[in-house]
């Protein structure tokens, strides 16, 4: 019998213990997530009003803002402390799927349009995206400090990187979004994060590129609510209904986009890096264990 034969079962095994860690994390996350958003109001109307911004009042808009901040940073420093020696970025995926908690509360962005005053409602969105997004990207850099070894891409590498993967993002968006119904942008949008990511991932020899996997859910939303302000003539007739080309793009909310989008991408990158392997690597390198939720 190999020595790699003999080390299998002991791997397997490991990957094993991963998976059940971060079940049990993510779970943890999506529960504090749940009942903050229960203690804080998110949103007012439960199965309404799926966008922070579009709180009833600007006081519940900016603390559910700022709610949303904490709770991410908070998580993730929960769920580093069961998978920083498991992958470097875990703690942050984990926290990502809790925050989807919100999204699923929220109701679809038909509802936000609706009840919107004018078009500036996309500029609102884009803003709430922003600030989301902005809040992950923070963590998500300040945790790959932790990523072991690895020569920094170049700009233009970086730049080609994020642009492949917004590309890719946003068409498969564009394809899957056909109405506005919550479940479908959920899933919709967490499926192409994923498979943008695992491209993007696979064409890239060096991990560095992941670094930036943060950017991408935040272009395709961003994109999408300015194209679909320039593309609403429905409002002027009271319609308040998305038409035009990008309509698919803007139809998932912000925190559609920060929450899922962002775990997809997190769990793109993950199952499709090199597995570390053994027991052993994870004492010499702790930030670089086994990164595989799909074995």
């Amino acid at each position: 019998m190999s020595e790699h034969d003999e080390k299998a079962p002991g791997i397997h095994w490991s990957y094993r213990i991963t998976q059940a860690i971060f079940t049990f994390a993510a779970t943890i996350c999506f529960v504090i997530f749940w009942c903050a958003g229960q203690m804080l109001g998110i949103p007012a109307e439960p199965g309404h009003g799926g966008s922070l911004v579009s709180q009833p009042t600007v006081g519940r808009a900016m603390a559910g803002l700022a709610a949303a901040a904490v709770l991410l940073v908070g998580c993730t420093l929960f769920s580093h402390a069961f998978l920083r020696r498991r992958w470097f970025m875990a703690s942050l995926a984990a926290a990502t799927a809790g925050f989807s908690a919100w999204s699923m509360r929220g109701g679809p962005s038909g509802d936000v349009f609706r009840y919107a005053p004018s078009v500036a409602v996309f500029v609102r969105l884009a803003l709430e995206l922003i600030f989301l997004g902005a809040t992950v990207g923070a963590v998500w850099t300040f945790l790959w400090r932790e990523q072991p070894g690895g020569k920094p891409l170049a700009r233009g590498e970086s730049i080609a990187a994020v642009l492949q993967h917004t590309a890719i993002m946003g068409i498969l968006v564009f394809l899957l979004v056909q109405t506005d119904a919550k479940k479908q942008c959920v899933v919709s949008v967490f499926v192409a994060a994923l498979i943008s990511a695992s491209i993007v991932r696979a064409n890239w020899s060096r991990p560095e590129a992941g670094k930036w996997f943060w950017i991408a859910p935040i272009l395709v939303g961003v994109i999408g609510y300015v194209l679909a302000a320039f593309q609403s003539g429905d409002w002027n007739s009271g319609m308040r209904e998305l038409t035009g080309f990008a309509a698919p793009l803007a139809r998932p909310l912000p925190l559609d986009y920060a929450s899922v989008g962002m775990f997809g991408s997190l769990l793109g990158y993950w199952m499709n890096s090199p597995e570390e392997g053994t027991e052993e690597s994870e004492d010499k390198q702790p930030g670089a264990s086994p990164a595989s939720l799909a074995s």
